[in-house]
C-alpha cells in the first residue's frame, strides 16, 4: 500500500472513524519517539526509594495521594508532623 491508497482510505472514513485512526497514529508515533529516549542512569536515592515505596503502599490501600506540592520533602514533612505531635 502506498500513501495515495492510504489517503483514499482516510477520505472514505466517517468523522468518528477518522478520529479513531488519527488517535491510533498519534499513539504509534509517540511510542516510536518514546522508545528512542535514552534510559536514565541516575541512581535512585534512599529518600526517593522510600517515597516510592510509601506511595505504592498507600495506593495499594486505596488511599488518595496527598495534595502537598511535589517539591515538598517527605522526610521534612514527617519531621514537621513529629515535632507538632510533641507540642
Amino acid at each position: 500500500m502506498d500513501r495515495q491508497q492510504a489517503h483514499q482510505l482516510l477520505d472514505d472514513l466517517n468523522p468518528l472513524e477518522f478520529s479513531a485512526v488519527v488517535q491510533l497514529l498519534e499513539v504509534l508515533v509517540a511510542r516510536k519517539s518514546f522508545s528512542q529516549v535514552p534510559i536514565e542512569d541516575e541512581e535512585i536515592t534512599v529518600e526517593t526509594a522510600s517515597a516510592i515505596d510509601h506511595a505504592r503502599t498507600s495506593l495499594a490501600r486505596g488511599e488518595v495521594p496527598s495534595k502537598r506540592p511535589a517539591t515538598a520533602s517527605p522526610v521534612y514533612n514527617r519531621h514537621v508532623c513529629t515535632s507538632h505531635a510533641a507540642s
